[in-house]
């Protein structure tokens, strides 16, 4: 399936509302908790598997991630691209190609990277992250109609200069985007970004010989939370777990240290203060409220209708 022009003017128009991700992504989680995915406990598998994980399979649908395991800081890297290619990059459709594609400076990536994440990280880095990427396929299959759709996100990239590079978003990628809902979420990006450098600063330090705070679970459960209009939106900590489907990438204790950590007093002041999303019904609910922020969010309809939505 190949977007037509329709598709690709509703993508401009998103664009230009500044899309961050899609609903989908955020919502069944794509994107892994794993803070090291090749120490996770689906890794084995995943390999003996021919690099297949079937991440969910109900009545409705089986996502199956091929290729490579896509973890949150890939989801990090893909937020700052979209966040910061206006004034640092071009976004570019190609009706022919049937693709979108974004062209920018590698080292302007990596400083913003390194500004809203607090991490100084090398150009190399960068480009393996988005190697990485690109080498992560999503094939899902619509058990109502039996249908298939799969897709990789980037297609490819290279060196356009010696100060420029161009990722190539697939063609089933930029349909994909025509018609499944967008977030746009540009003022949580920094935060969720940070929120690793935050933990590391001021609560790593003060546990002593304790683990650390099991930051990349906590991100993917914001994501997930900002799929919400946040209107008071209100869903169990064990709903969420089940939804991202922790229970199949860590174990019985981390998902209790994950509740532990969601109630030391510093992330709780973090995330009410970024997020607007507090803890309540006995350390049990987490409850979102984008009022408390001020801090704009916009969910982004589909073209036509959301063929990729269940929920």
């Amino acid at each position: 399936m190949l977007a037509n022009v329709d598709d690709m003017l509703h993508i401009l128009e998103q664009y230009k509302k500044h899309f961050t991700s899609t609903k989908f992504e955020n919502f069944l989680g794509l994107f892994l908790p794993s803070k090291n995915i090749t120490k996770s406990r689906i890794y084995k598998t995943f390999l003996e598997n021919n690099q297949q994980y079937i991440l969910r399979d109900d009545l409705f649908m089986r996502i199956t991630i091929t290729g490579r395991l896509l973890t949150q800081k890939h989801k990090d890297i893909l937020e700052c691209i979209f966040t910061n290619i206006k004034g640092n990059g071009e976004f570019n459709l190609y009706k022919d190609k049937a693709i979108c594609q974004i062209v920018m400076s590698p080292y302007n990536l990596r400083k913003s990277y390194t500004t809203m994440s607090g991490n100084e990280t090398k150009i190399n880095w960068i480009y393996e992250k988005l190697t990485e990427i690109s080498n992560c396929g999503v094939e899902l299959h619509f058990k109502n109609n039996d249908e298939k759709f799969y897709f990789t996100f980037i297609d490819s990239i290279y060196q356009k200069s010696d100060k420029l590079i161009v990722i190539n978003f697939s063609q089933a990628y930029t349909y994909f985007l025509a018609k499944t809902l967008l977030l746009e979420y540009t003022d949580y990006v920094k935060p969720l970004l940070e929120f690793s450098d935050f933990c590391k600063k001021e609560i790593n330090p003060i546990r002593a010989l304790k683990r650390e705070v099991h930051t990349e679970p906590i991100k993917a459960i914001l994501r997930y939370m900002l799929t919400h209009k946040g209107n008071n939106s209100q869903y169990k900590l064990d709903s969420i777990f089940e939804q991202l489907q922790f229970e199949k990438t860590l174990s019985k204790r981390q998902l209790s240290e994950i509740k532990q950590d969601l109630k030391e007093t510093k992330i709780q002041d973090f995330l009410i203060q970024n997020f607007g999303i507090t803890l309540t019904n006995n350390n049990e609910t987490l409850s979102y409220n984008q009022s408390i922020t001020n801090k704009a969010k916009s969910i982004l309809p589909p073209q036509q209708k959301d063929i990729f939505t269940l929920i």
